[in-house]
């Protein structure tokens, strides 16, 4: 149980794990996660190189990988991370049932978030994030990288982002109250 609540307990777990494997891709990104977790992006990217070793095409590691990269501010870098790590799992997953959809919400709402909170690429980010609203349905993620946009003193967008919700969901109480507080 320590080593659901302790990332650093769950990599001695993994860690004792990894000499009764075949291959050890999965625990090696999982040691790589928990360190990520614990803020020590130094193991974690070490980790991440391994699993990478041993399965180079592992998606989830360059979906992790991304994620530290945006954590460093190299910004360019992680969209291209997150645009290799969806390519990978679109090539893994299409025998398999297609691409999940959470994973490409995950890949669409962190490049959008990049875009308009750090780069601001307005255009592009606003055309990731209409994909996740309008193709995927999920206005949460357009609620929750508006109030973002809020708290980074990005207005603007931010109301640009809730036209873009309202333009799914016209009635959805959430993203008019937003829209109504940037308004005062």
């Amino acid at each position: 149980v320590d080593a659901l609540n302790d990332p650093l307990k769950a990599v001695e777990c993994y860690a004792k794990a990894l000499p009764l494997v075949d291959d050890p891709t999965e625990l090696c990104h999982k040691i790589g996660f928990a360190y990520a977790s614990a803020d020590d992006d130094e193991n974690a990217s070490r980790w991440f190189a391994q699993a990478h070793h041993h399965t180079p095409p592992h998606a989830p590691t360059f979906l992790e990988v991304a994620k530290l990269n945006m954590r460093s501010e190299r910004f360019d870098d992680a969209l291209a991370y997150f645009d290799t790590a969806w390519a990978h799992h679109v090539m893994d997953t299409g025998m398999f049932g297609g691409p999940s959809p959470h994973f490409q919400a995950l890949v669409l709402m962190n490049q959008a978030r990049i875009r308009l909170i750090h780069l601001d690429r307005v255009d592009d980010g606003l055309a990731g994030l209409r994909s996740l609203i309008a193709d995927m349905g999920d206005l949460q993620r357009g609620r929750i990288l508006a109030k973002e946009l809020i708290d980074a003193g990005k207005p603007a967008v931010a109301s640009r982002v809730l036209e873009a919700v309202l333009a799914e969901a016209p009635k959805d109480k959430e993203a008019l109250a937003l829209r109504k507080s940037l308004k005062r």
